[in-house]
């Protein structure tokens, strides 16, 4: 149930960094906002109940979900104040990121922030490598 209540939160979070909805999103929701988002939803999680949808069944990339679960797993996995130290390897990722430098050490919390509010894919490499030294990283998304 706690994983649920995470991961939830999370996306939502994720979703609502990347749709500039207003801030007032019940709101928004009610008025059947204008969303700048190629597709969303919005449900009552106890009911299923499908507040707002918009091009719901078109295929996505799905970037973002992936950093909400590299996110879940690195908070079940990791403790916030731990420092993990950047490699070549998640330095070089590229696209969104926060110019992590090999070698260059910072705690789970700063990296989990960089990656869910400024999209670091650096930062999401970094938090997946640090799980994946005790455990297979793979495994534990599916």
């Amino acid at each position: 149930m706690r994983k649920r209540i995470i991961l939830q939160t999370l996306f939502i979070l994720s979703f609502l960094f990347h749709s500039n909805f207003s801030s007032n999103c019940l709101a928004a929701l009610a008025a059947k906002p204008q969303i700048s988002a190629k597709s969303a939803i919005a449900a009552e999680l106890n009911s299923e109940q499908i507040l707002f949808q918009k091009d719901i069944n078109t295929k996505r990339p799905i970037a973002s979900t992936t950093k909400v679960m590299t996110a879940l797993i690195a908070l079940e996995e990791l403790s916030l104040d731990q420092i993990l130290t950047a490699t070549p390897k998640a330095t070089s990722v590229g696209e969104a990121e926060i110019y992590l430098e090999p070698d260059e050490t910072m705690t789970v919390e700063n990296l989990l922030y960089a990656m869910l509010l400024r999209s670091a894919n650096d930062a999401a490499m970094v938090l997946s490598e640090g799980v994946s030294k005790n455990k297979n990283f793979i495994d534990l998304m599916n």
